[in-house]
């Protein structure tokens, strides 16, 4: 166990040397773009010891609590002078206590909008890809989680040739038109690939990185849609389950987006929230969480946030069953981190 120990800690030391000199002496290079690797020190968190400081903190505050106790039960003057000074103690350590509680709290509340900004997009089309092409071509443009990125990357890089004083992209408009109109077919995916690859990357925007960049991005996004459009699963005898799975999921973003507690944090642990969001309010929706039955088929009406993510993540593993476990993964990961973070959240 000590050899095992030692190795680790002496791994975990190696990765924030390397993360450290990697920053220093600004060794992520970055024209590699789609060829480099996540940076390591992406790793290195201190949420570890956020969580750590938030259990010492109760456990503390009971020790003092249980040897204020102790001393006044003793019964003697004595006992109740230590009684009174490890009592008046505890309650200056509840102070710090509070502090590392919130600060836990709003941990959990940022890896929330870290989901709903960065994560929510990928279950989404993880959800849709695994439906049948003529299921996907009855949702609007609107709910095609793919049109959706592409759209957010394209309107960036259309920013970034305002900013630099680039003609108009009639070239690069007409091709992504056509892409649009064919969002679910492989073929004009890997078409629009070779374009970006051969014709706008190399030779149109060539003259500025920051503009190919942009290019690069809305490249990497086609890969891993074709990557999606194409996997190896049976899309027609489980079309029904993944359209449940993905209907449940639109439904379930604004509610998502509603739950949030977004806003400016003061001094470290300090955060101004709705009345929705205050303590008795979570409380009662914790409880009535506790009550609530977990559905894999459907939104319960009223049911608390926490309630429909854990039923999401359910539904979830059973549509990746049905396909022996191979798809959704990553996206069960995801949903699954999102409900402990609202439940650790509500219990701060």
């Amino acid at each position: 166990h000590i050899f095992i120990a030692r190795r680790l800690d002496l791994v975990c030391t190696q990765i924030i040397e390397h993360a450290a000199k990697g920053y220093l002496y600004n060794e992520r290079v970055a024209s590699e773009l789609i060829n480099q690797p996540k940076a390591v020190d992406s790793i290195v968190d201190d949420f570890a010891v956020e969580a750590q400081n938030f259990a010492n903190s109760l456990t503390q505050s009971a020790a003092f609590s249980a040897g204020a106790l102790a001393f006044s039960l003793v019964g003697t003057l004595t006992g109740n002078i230590f009684s009174g000074i490890v009592a008046a103690l505890n309650i200056v350590f509840s102070f710090g206590t509070m502090t590392n509680v919130s600060r836990y709290k709003i941990r959990n509340e940022e890896a929330r909008i870290i989901f709903k900004e960065e994560k929510m997009q990928s279950v989404l089309k993880g959800a849709f890809s695994i439906m049948d092409p003529s299921t996907r071509a009855k949702y609007p443009v609107e709910q095609n989680p793919f049109i959706e990125h592409l759209d957010q990357q394209v309107d960036s890089f259309y920013k970034s040739l305002d900013y630099y004083d680039c003609e108009d992209p009639k070239e690069f408009k007409l091709a992504y038109k056509n892409l649009k109109g064919k969002i679910n077919d492989p073929d004009t995916v890997l078409e629009f690939q070779a374009l970006l690859t051969t014709k706008f990357l190399p030779d149109t925007y060539h003259v500025n990185s920051y503009i190919q960049e942009c290019l690069v991005n809305v490249y990497k996004t086609c890969v891993d849609m074709h990557y999606l459009l194409t996997q190896a699963v049976d899309r027609t005898s489980n079309d029904a389950a993944a359209k449940k799975l993905f209907d449940r999921l639109i439904r379930f973003r604004p509610k998502l987006e509603n739950s949030l507690q977004r806003g400016h944090t003061r001094f470290g642990f300090l955060k101004k929230r709705k009345f929705l969001h205050w303590d008795i309010m979570v409380c009662i929706k914790f409880f009535l969480g506790l009550i609530c039955f977990t559905s894999k088929t459907g939104s319960l009406p009223g049911a608390p946030i926490s309630t429909e993510t854990r039923g999401i993540v359910a539904q979830t593993r059973q549509l990746s069953s049905l396909h022996q476990n191979h798809i959704l993964r990553r996206e069960i990961r995801d949903l699954d981190a999102l409900y402990w973070a609202t439940r650790e959240s509500d219990i701060a």
